[in-house]
Formats: structure tokens, C-alpha cells, sequence
């Protein structure tokens, strides 16, 4: 959907049905085009298939990387998306992540935290981009490390239902031509509150809007779960068509997608589609 979002969005019940009929207010505000540059994401256009357009901006940097693109929030000091593609083939490779640590982001170490940030707090530093989608060298693995490519995040929700939907995200994409995944914190209505003496607000729920292409048939679906440590009882209660998820973060997904294909596909989503 590529008209511009209200700030106030009617939610009806969707996103778990922990939203419920509620005005809130929104804060969540090919390869050869991953440059390894980044600007100050104000004259931004999208590049490749998976990069969304945010509304609001300004007080973001974007930097592009090897296997991922990171829209950061110098505001929120943490991704406002992180966006990247997945297949078998990336999958397939088995890069070992041992002797890779968390580490400045080089092209945005102005603006990120460091492990003395997260020290302390109970919150765990929780990948955008996990590592286990950045196996395929040694290089992926390492700059899935950066700080720029982490949320703050409590630790039973990050081994809990955040990992349970990246395993999920990996068999959907062992079995596809191709999937595009653009993922990130949201802000609904308030945040969680502050982590520990830093000042990063702490997400309220985190979403992952998904697109799969296969031959040349297209489908999408959004996932949005609450930041809570309760086990859920399953994941697509979470599930919410992509213009759902669009007035919710006021972020344009899947963007580069033709009109007559985005329309259909981001209206609704199919569970079966995604067996």
C-alpha cells in the first residue's frame, strides 16, 4: 500500500487479539545495490524488493551491508527495520558463529549502544537479522553482529516466541524460490518503559512482514507479537494481512512490487499458502 499512513489508526482485533478496539498511537514509525554506504535516509528510494519506505524518516540512517539493510533510529538508538532476503541456498551454508561477538557497527558507531549499555539491564540484545539466517559466510555471520542490528528484548521473549517464529520464517524459506523479510520493534501506544539508565525505550511488540515468490505466483503475510515472556499458544494468532501491519507502523512494505501484484497480495494473507 503506498498511500501515506494517519498517525491515529482504528486497530480492530488483531495482533493477538491484545490490541482490541483501541485508538493508539503509532510509534513505530539484487545485491549489487548493497553499496556498504549509508546517508541520513531522507532523500531515501528503495533499492531492492525487501527494503520498505517509512513515513517518518528523519531521524533515521540507513546502511547497507552484504546480505541485510538496516534503517536506524538515532532517536530510539536501535533498528526502526532491518531488511533482507532468504532461500535454501543461504540456508544450506553452515558458517559457524562461534568466536563472533557483538561489535560496533562501523558505518553507524555514532549511534548505537555497546555491551556495557545492555549490562545490568535483563534485557537481552536480540537480533533483527538472527544468526542462524547468516550462515552463508563468514562475513554474514559477522556483520550480523552489529549493534545496529539489535533490540533490546526480554530474555524469555527472545529464546521464547521470537525464536520460534525465526525457526518458522527458515522452514517457510528452505521451502520457497525466494523469501523477503523486513522485521523490527514496534511502539503501541506507550513502550515497556526504559532500559535500565540508557534511555532506549523498550519495544511494546515486535512484527515481521514476509513475502514469498514462488515461479510466478506471490504471497505475503505480517506477523506482530507482544513483547511478553508468555508463551503463546500459537504463532498465526499473531498473524495480520501486510496492509494491517502497514497502518500499524506506518512503514510501506515490499514497496518495489508492482501495483497490480501488491494490491492482491498485501490485502489478505493465506494461512494453507504457507504450509
Amino acid at each position: 500500500m503506498k498511500a501515506t499512513r494517519e498517525v491515529h489508526v482504528r486497530v480492530g482485533a488483531l495482533a493477538c487479539g491484545v490490541l482490541g478496539a483501541l485508538w493508539l498511537l503509532v510509534g513505530c514509525g539484487s545485491s549489487n545495490a548493497r553499496n556498504g554506504g549509508s546517508n541520513d535516509f531522507t532523500d531515501y528510494e528503495p533499492k531492492l524488493l525487501e527494503e520498505p519506505l517509512a513515513v517518518h524518516r528523519s531521524r533515521t540512517r540507513l546502511a547497507r551491508y552484504g546480505t541485510y539493510t538496516v534503517a536506524y533510529h538515532i532517536d530510539w538508538r536501535q533498528p526502526q527495520w532491518v531488511a533482507y532476503r532468504l532461500d535454501a541456498m543461504r540456508l544450506a551454508e553452515v558458517v559457524d558463529r562461534r568466536g563472533v561477538g557483538f561489535h560496533s557497527d562501523p558505518l553507524l558507531k555514532n549511534y548505537t549502544l555497546d555491551g556495557a549499555n545492555f549490562k545490568g539491564t535483563g534485557y537481552s540484545r536480540g537480533h533483527l537479522k538472527p544468526a542462524a539466517d547468516s550462515r552463508s559466510s563468514r562475513t554474514a555471520m559477522q556483520e550480523c553482529f552489529y549493534y545496529s542490528n539489535v533490540s533490546p528484548q526480554l530474555p524469555g521473549f527472545n529464546s521464547g516466541s521470537w525464536n520460534r517464529l525465526e525457526m518458522w520464517v527458515r522452514r517457510c524459506a528452505g521451502k520457497t524460490d525466494m523469501l523477503y523479510v523486513a522485521t523490527g520493534p514496534c511502539f503501541l501506544g506507550t513502550s515497556r518503559g526504559r532500559m535500565g539508565s540508557t534511555g532506549v525505550p523498550v519495544a511494546t511488540h515486535f512484527y515481521k512482514a514476509l513475502l514469498r515468490r514462488d515461479g510466478d505466483a506471490w504471497r505475503a503475510v505480517g506477523f506482530v507479537l507482544p513483547h511478553s515472556e508468555s508463551r503463546l499458544d500459537g504463532l498465526w494468532q499473531c498473524a495480520v494481512s501486510i496492509d494491517s501491519l502497514e497502518r500499524l507502523t506506518e512503514i510501506d512494505f515490499f514497496p518495489l512490487l508492482a501495483d497490480s501484484v501488491e494490491r492482491v497480495v498485501e490485502a489478505n494473507f493465506d494461512r494453507n499458502a504457507w504450509r
